[in-house]
């Protein structure tokens, strides 16, 4: 329903089974994330996608989390799946409130960097580069190595060659 999200700024798809152990470990830890979340007015909703097997087994374990689910079934679940490229259990997939992208590892964003929410999709500036030698580096074409006292002095060393005897630093 619409209702559902009035007022969300991130929307999290939770996909998740019973039969799955790690999506079973992680249940309560995300569940207690989002009462964290939630309990300090902070505009987050997850939504369980089911991969259950049985309708029994994902009653059970959809009581459990305090946050809605799509039904059973149908094809929504698998279409999500592959628009989202989900390919392993547990996944949470992370939405801004205009279905932007934000996280496919959602998990992992949730639990350790929830001091952050609302994350931004926004890439960080770039930070321009300073150093003379920098654009050197980047260039495809034949590169001008410059005056030779633009660069700095360095000895050539031989790799191949071996010591003549070693020593040890009590010596």
């Amino acid at each position: 329903p619409a209702q559902l999200l009035d007022g969300v700024e991130v929307l999290g798809l939770y996909f998740s089974a019973s039969w799955c152990a790690p999506c079973v470990e992680t249940t309560p830890l995300l569940a207690s994330a989002y009462a964290s979340l939630r309990s300090r007015g902070k505009g987050l909703e997850l939504l369980l996608v089911p991969q259950d097997r049985s309708e029994a087994a994902f009653d059970e374990y959809r009581g459990r989390m305090p946050w809605p689910s799509l039904t059973l079934g149908g094809q929504l679940p698998a279409a999500l799946m592959g628009h989202y490229q989900v390919t392993s259990l547990p996944a949470l997939v992370l939405l801004d409130k205009s279905g932007a992208l934000i996280s496919t590892d959602g998990v992992r964003l949730l639990r350790r960097h929830a001091r952050a929410f609302p994350w931004s999709c926004v890439p960080p500036p770039q930070t321009p580069h300073l150093h003379p030698l920098y654009e050197r580096l980047l260039r495809t074409a034949p590169v001008d190595p410059g005056q030779a006292h633009d660069l700095p002095r360095y000895l050539p060393l031989d790799f191949l060659s071996q010591p003549a005897a070693a020593t040890s630093l009590a010596e």
